[in-house]
């Protein structure tokens, strides 16, 4: 409620500014106290005569070029008027990876570190940290993966693969090239710890790794097999990462309507 003219306001019992305040309030405050007290309830009245009168604005001098009188008093009302209208919601905030290009040196790097020790395992190149494992070992091997099947067998490629590719992504998921919107240190820790969560949920499947996994027979690489694993992958990691952002922006959007 804002009362305009205040400079006008004079009477021979009204001394002061805070005179001229109550003076120019006591009409409000009459209609409330015998009208609405009496059409709804005393409670209801005495409410809104602590709101308006919390938020009550009086102006005058406006009409004067230098209106400095009434300098404070707008100061206040435009404070009032600002705090009404909440801020813009921040932009959602989220990892930006560019365009992948970052994401094929991680692919490099994950079937490099599952490739030395097997090539070590299979004595096709030595290496100080691998020692080549028993030929019946690498027989057994063979076999399980040409027949398909899995009774627990120790040595595991596939579960290599899947280590190695594993923490070779969770460094790219953990270094983005840059952020989306502002969030603090303790929000970009939350965020990229769900995306590497979901991350992990899809890894649990082990059917990608386990059609690619090398066979210790031939190391001839099929380009067209290793195509389709990067494609495999690329899908693998950019769906997860859109599935996180997805879910982020619904809670973000969520709350605003709440906070709404």
């Amino acid at each position: 409620m804002i009362f305009t003219r205040m400079d006008e306001v004079k009477g021979p019992n009204i001394k002061g500014w805070q005179a001229k305040r109550d003076y120019s309030f006591s009409g409000v405050r009459n209609v409330v106290e015998h009208q609405i007290a009496k059409s709804l309830t005393p409670d209801v009245a005495r409410f809104m005569q602590s709101h308006l009168e919390d938020n009550a604005f009086y102006l005058g001098s406006l009409q004067k070029g230098d209106p400095m009188a009434a300098k404070v008093e707008l100061s206040l009302l435009l404070e009032h008027l600002t705090s009404i209208v909440p801020p813009p919601a921040p932009a959602p905030a989220f990892p930006a990876y560019g365009t992948y290009d970052l994401l094929i040196l991680a692919f490099q790097k994950g079937v490099e570190d599952f490739r030395v020790p097997w090539r070590a395992y299979l004595n096709l190149q030595r290496h100080s940290g691998h020692r080549p494992l028993p030929w019946q070992s690498v027989k057994a091997v063979s076999r399980r993966y040409s027949e398909g099947f899995d009774d627990g067998y120790e040595i595991r490629p596939a579960s290599n693969l899947l280590n190695s590719m594993t923490l070779a992504i969770a460094r790219f998921v953990e270094n983005p090239v840059s952020w989306d919107g502002a969030p603090s240190p303790e929000d970009k820790r939350v965020i990229l710890d769900r995306a590497g969560s979901t991350f992990d949920r899809r890894l649990k499947i082990e059917s990608l790794y386990e059609r690619w996994v090398p066979e210790p027979a031939n190391e001839a690489d099929d380009m067209q097999h290793i195509q389709e694993f990067i494609d495999g992958m690329r899908r693998l990691v950019t769906s997860a990462i859109d599935e996180t952002r997805e879910a982020l922006s619904a809670e973000t959007s969520a709350k605003a309507d709440i906070a709404a």
